[in-house]
């Protein structure tokens, strides 16, 4: 009987409770036996996304959840009824959808995808639709056995699909000297019709899907390569990027990182990564762990939006962290009875700060004393 509900259990973790499809655990697995069975086969993983982060997050706001379930599952049906009988559609969040496919003609592949998009746009399909449909497909083409997990061909297969994501890097400028020290990797969304979304909207959805994983390993992967190119044309820089509190919990993050700098011949010393209070106390002995071994390797650590999430001190004395970035409240307040309180609260903090050996970031400037 016991052995019959941990079964079951197993079951139901590997399939989405909307769609019903396989979800991105299930995915993973199947790709991990098909890397067995067949190693050195190559295939195409076709990411299918309805529709943005930002029509679904106000969708959920306005109508409730109820309405993105009916859309998901509709989308479910409609790819079911494209792809056919016999083939293996997976859920990897609301409204996205992943399709691996055998090697053929790569052409073929992506005239096909044409097709499924401009179907996928027909009004009439969508009649009853919540929100604006805009599909968006990515294609990715891997080779099984190659080393490449569920989440990088998702990763892939994401940047593939024109998603309009880019990064810009925020410069920091040391006061006393007007040097620029290094630069702060920022994710923007230009979308195609909407134009610049801000991160505020669409970063808070992603955290919550399986795309947040592949998401920032693209951000790292983009940021550690700009650091390289900066580096190795003799820029000394130290380039900032951030990691969200679900990646401390993969096994093997941190070793990624630095398996990716060596890769750019890029010292550790060059190469910040930034992460929150809460991050930081999620899960504290997973993450301190990880940290350490950044830090080992001569990576900075630096706790972002510091002063809002935890009044304890005492947890900087066990983290390994080079820079503190004082939280914007702190020094953004427009009333002038507040100003002078700011002020001093400010002070008080980078004061600490500095006697703890931290450098400190407030307001988007870096201070160094």
């Amino acid at each position: 009987m016991v052995m019959a509900q941990i079964e079951l259990q197993h079951a139901l973790s590997r399939v989405d409770p909307v769609t019903m499809l396989p979800n991105h655990s299930h995915f993973a697995d199947d790709l991990e036996d098909l890397s067995r069975n067949q190693p050195g086969a190559t295939r195409y993983a076709l990411f299918i996304e309805l529709t943005g982060a930002l029509e679904l997050n106000a969708t959920m706001r306005v109508m409730g959840a109820a309405q993105i379930d009916a859309l998901a599952r509709e989308g479910c049906n409609e790819l079911r009824s494209w792809f056919g009988e016999g083939n293996t559609l997976y859920s990897l969040g609301p409204c996205q959808y992943l399709f691996l496919r055998p090697a053929s003609d790569e052409q073929q592949v992506r005239e096909d995808a044409r097709h499924l998009q401009r179907h996928l746009n027909r009004s009439s399909l969508w009649s009853s639709a919540p929100c604006i449909i805009r599909p968006v497909i990515g294609i990715a083409s891997f080779i099984l056995g190659d080393g490449l997990g569920a989440d990088e061909v998702m990763r892939t297969a994401l940047q593939q699909g024109g998603s309009g994501l880019r990064l810009v890097f925020q410069p920091r400028i040391a006061l006393n000297s007007g040097e620029c020290l290094g630069a702060e990797a920022l994710l923007r969304w230009q979308h195609p019709e909407l134009g610049e979304i801000s991160p505020v909207e669409f970063i808070p959805l992603l955290e919550n899907t399986p795309l947040a994983k592949p998401l920032t390993q693209w951000v790292l992967d983009a940021a550690i390569a700009q650091a390289a190119q900066w580096f190795h044309r003799g820029m000394k820089l130290t380039i900032s990027a951030n990691v969200m509190a679900c990646n401390f919990e993969e096994r093997g993050f941190s070793d990624r990182v630095i398996e990716r700098l060596k890769q750019r011949n890029l010292p550790g010393q060059a190469f910040e990564i930034e992460l929150t209070e809460s991050a930081l106390m999620a899960n504290r002995r997973s993450v301190r762990k990880q940290l350490r071994k950044l830090s080992k390797a001569g990576i900075r650590i630096a706790i972002d939006d510091f002063g809002t999430g935890y009044s304890s001190l005492a947890y900087l004395v066990n983290v390994p962290a080079n820079v503190l970035k004082i939280d914007r409240v702190f020094s953004s307040s427009t009333r002038k009875d507040r100003q002078e309180s700011q002020k001093s609260l400010l002070k008080a903090l980078i004061e600490l700060a500095h006697g703890m050996g931290f450098r400190t970031v407030a307001g988007c400037v870096q201070l160094l004393v």
